[in-house]
């Protein structure tokens, strides 16, 4: 039995044809060691069997409710799931991560021993799409936002937070949680739990995975941090340079010679200090050599 005075938290958990893994998903939200939570399942237009995965789980905590014709994508679903919730602590997921038992605990404890603070995250396991831990986050303090996601994939915050801060914003989709976490920031205390209660997990489907996946979302997390934070134009353009040196990189990895050559040519362009760097050195001669032949 819950003790009465334990919180509610609201878990949601976005979903589009996630039938290859949301069972394993749900399943470690019931697994947890705190079990004084609701799980609302936002459904963008499956048509791969993912309900009625959903439906096999009887489980009175879960709620499905639905997002049509998936408009305004995740950031989208994310309002409406949390328009639904009722917890007095917020969180959410995706259909490809898993929850460690004691997540919610950890962090419900956290916060109820600080009430200044208003998010609290821990850091996470990345894992293949067989479930093989592949490595683990570097864990970051908060006033890394400004140039990191340090909060991550596993958090929780505080409802009267999140109506101060109002909703996900669509215009920073493939950084909305960024976004909204600079937005926390300004407004309250945000806290570090140490050690990883969470498996993110990435894959050959994963959105950032494909092709400028990663890039663009490190675009848009530089305008948000510009917007947001009121970054300098100088220090807004370091942070575009980084995301076309860093897609550099990732193309260098898939062999992708003309890849390479325009992202590096971007990157320099913006921040010329990236010449300094060995590794730029490195791919910008291998793929330059290779110009007549690609």
């Amino acid at each position: 039995m819950t003790p009465p005075s334990s919180p509610l938290v609201s878990i949601v958990l976005p979903t589009l044809n996630g039938s290859r893994f949301i069972a394993s998903s749900i399943a470690s939200c019931l697994a947890q060691t705190y079990p004084h939570f609701e799980l609302i399942v936002v459904d963008g237009g499956s048509r791969d069997g993912t309900l009625a995965i959903v439906a096999g789980f009887d489980d009175p905590r879960i709620r499905v409710v639905h997002q049509g014709d998936n408009q305004d994508k995740l950031p989208g679903a994310l309002n409406i799931g949390f328009d639904a919730s009722q917890g007095e602590y917020l969180t959410w997921t995706q259909d490809d991560d898993l929850y460690a038992p004691e997540a919610l605990a950890v962090m419900v404890s956290h916060l109820q021993a600080h009430p200044e603070v208003g998010l609290v995250y821990t850091g996470y396991w990345r894992m293949d799409a067989a479930g093989r831990i592949t490595g683990e986050s570097e864990q970051h303090p908060p006033d890394a936002l400004w140039y990191t996601n340090a909060v991550g994939h596993c958090f929780l915050y505080r409802r009267d937070l999140a109506a101060q801060a109002g909703a996900y914003d669509a215009a920073y989709y493939m950084a909305e949680d960024l976004q909204y976490w600079l937005r926390l920031y300004r407004l309250a205390s945000v806290a570090q739990v140490p050690g990883c209660f969470f498996y993110h997990r990435l894959h050959e489907d994963s959105l950032t995975m494909k092709q400028y996946g990663r890039y663009f979302a490190l675009r848009v997390a530089a305008r948000a941090r510009r917007r947001v934070l009121g970054l300098s134009w100088r220090r807004y353009q370091a942070q575009v340079a980084a995301a076309f040196i860093e897609e550099a990189f990732a193309a260098h990895a898939g062999h992708d010679s003309p890849r390479v050559r325009r992202c590096l040519l971007n990157g320099l362009l913006r921040n010329p200090a990236w010449l300094r760097n060995r590794g730029v050195w490195a791919i910008g001669f291998t793929h330059l050599t290779s110009w007549g032949r690609s």
